[in-house]
C-alpha cells in the first residue's frame, strides 16, 4: 500500500503513531541540523552502543507509565475524594481529561523512539496490518506491560493511606464493595457492577474498542486530508476520552497494558479477588479483538492506497541533500537506496529500488 513502508531506516521513527508525522517531518530534506555544541564523549559513545531494542522498549514503559500514572492517579482522586466527602477533588470529566494527557504526553515523549503503541491491540494490529517486525511484538507487549504495572505500582503508594482507611471500612460493612467496579480494586483492574453479565460486559467492550481504533486507524491514515500531524495525538487522546466518558461507568478497559499491570498490583495489596477468572480474561482479550476489527475496518473499507499522501515531500530540484535523505525519499520516489537498515542489525532491500541484495533478513 502506498501510504505503508518497508522496515524503517536507521534513525527514522518506528511503525506507530509516528507514522502520521514522519512524511511532513522530511519535508525539509534533512533529519536535522548539525549540533552547533560538540557532545560530550561519553554521550557519543553511549549512542554508539546502545541497543535499539533498549531504547524502544523503554520509550514504550516510559509512554504506557505516563498515561497508566495519570489516568489511576485521577480515578484515586475521584474515589477518595468522594469518600471523603470533599467537593472538587475529582470527577468523571477530570478523570477522562486525565488519561487523554496521558496518552498525549505518552505519544509525545516515546513516539519518535519506538512508535508509541502503548496497547498491545494496537502493537499486534500494526504487526498485522502496517508491517511492524513480528519479532518485536513480544518485547513491546512485555514493555508495555512493565511500564502499566510500575505506574500502578508508584499510584498506590502515593494512595496508600487513604485507600486502607477506605478498606478498612468496607470490611466492616460491605466487604464485597472492595472488589466492585467502584471499590479499590476497581481503581486498578476491570471488575463487574453489580449484576452486570459477563456478555453485557463483552457487547460493551467490544463495541468501544472497535470504534476507538477505526478512529485511531483514521487519524494515523497519511492520506487523510483533515488530519495535520501536530493534532494526531490531541485527537487520539481525545478519542479515548471520549469513550470513558461515555462508558466507563459500566466498566471498561481499552487497554490490555494498563488493565493487567494494574490488575497485578491489585493483586499483590487487595488479594485474589481481583483476579475474577472470566472477568480477566475478558478485559485481557476482548479490547485486543476489537482493536484488530477497527484497524481492518479502517484498513478495509475506508483507507486508499491510490489517495495522494498529505504533504507528500517533493524536494527542490535545486537542493541538494545529504545521502542518508536520498535513502528516505527513494522509498517514496524510486529513485535510488539499496538495503534498508532494520533493527538488530538486519538489512532488508528497498522495494522501490532497483537494485537488491539475494541475501537481505525478511521480516
Amino acid at each position: 500500500m502506498a501510504h505503508q513502508r518497508p522496515h524503517r531506516n536507521a534513525g527514522d521513527m518506528e511503525v506507530g503513531v509516528a507514522n502520521v508525522i514522519r512524511t511532513a517531518s522530511h519535508q525539509n530534506q534533512f533529519h536535522h541540523a548539525p549540533p552547533t555544541i560538540e557532545l560530550p564523549t561519553w554521550l557519543e559513545r553511549w549512542e554508539g552502543i546502545r541497543p535499539r531494542w533498549l531504547v524502544e522498549c523503554f520509550g514504550e514503559v516510559l509512554g504506557v507509565f505516563l498515561y497508566t500514572y495519570l489516568g489511576i492517579g485521577a480515578s484515586c482522586a475521584y474515589l477518595v475524594t468522594a469518600a471523603a466527602k470533599q467537593d472538587g477533588g475529582g470527577s468523571l470529566l477530570e478523570t477522562g481529561f486525565a488519561y487523554a494527557l496521558g496518552i498525549v504526553f505518552g505519544v509525545l515523549v516515546s513516539g519518535p523512539t519506538s512508535g508509541s503503541h502503548l496497547s498491545p491491540g494496537y502493537t499486534i494490529s500494526f504487526a498485522l496490518y502496517k508491517g511492524f517486525p513480528w519479532r518485536k511484538v513480544p518485547q513491546y507487549i512485555l514493555s508495555q506491560l512493565l511500564g502499566a504495572f510500575l505506574a500502578a505500582l508508584v499510584v498506590y503508594g502515593a494512595y496508600k493511606q487513604p485507600l486502607d482507611a477506605i478498606i478498612a471500612k468496607l470490611q466492616v460493612s460491605a466487604p464485597q464493595d472492595i472488589y466492585s467496579a467502584t471499590g479499590p480494586a476497581g481503581l486498578f483492574a476491570l471488575l463487574p457492577m453489580p449484576d452486570q453479565g459477563l456478555g453485557y460486559a463483552f457487547m460493551t467492550e467490544i463495541f468501544a474498542t472497535t470504534l476507538l481504533s477505526i478512529m485511531v486507524f483514521t487519524v494515523l491514515d497519511m492520506s487523510n486530508p483533515f488530519i495535520s500531524y501536530p493534532s494526531a495525538p490531541i485527537l487520539i487522546g481525545m478519542g479515548y476520552a471520549s469513550v470513558i466518558w461515555a462508558y466507563s461507568p459500566v466498566s471498561l478497559v481499552l487497554n490490555t497494558a494498563r488493565d493487567l499491570g494494574g490488575r497485578f498490583v491489585a493483586r499483590i495489596f487487595f488479594g485474589p479477588g481481583a483476579f475474577p477468572a472470566k472477568y480477566t480474561a475478558l478485559a485481557v482479550f476482548t479490547n485486543i479483538l476489537g482493536t484488530m476489527l477497527g484497524g481492518a475496518i479502517q484498513i478495509l473499507f475506508l483507507a486508499d492506497s491510490t489517495r495522494p499522501l498529505v504533504n507528500q515531500p517533493t524536494p527542490p530540484p535545486t537542493v541538494s541533500a545529504p545521502a542518508e535523505v536520498h535513502r528516505v525519499v527513494a522509498r517514496q520516489d524510486g529513485s535510488d537506496g539499496g538495503a534498508l537498515e532494520m533493527g538488530f542489525g538486519e538489512k532488508k532491500p528497498n522495494p522501490y529500488s532497483s537494485e537488491r541484495t539475494s541475501n537481505s533478513s525478511a521480516v
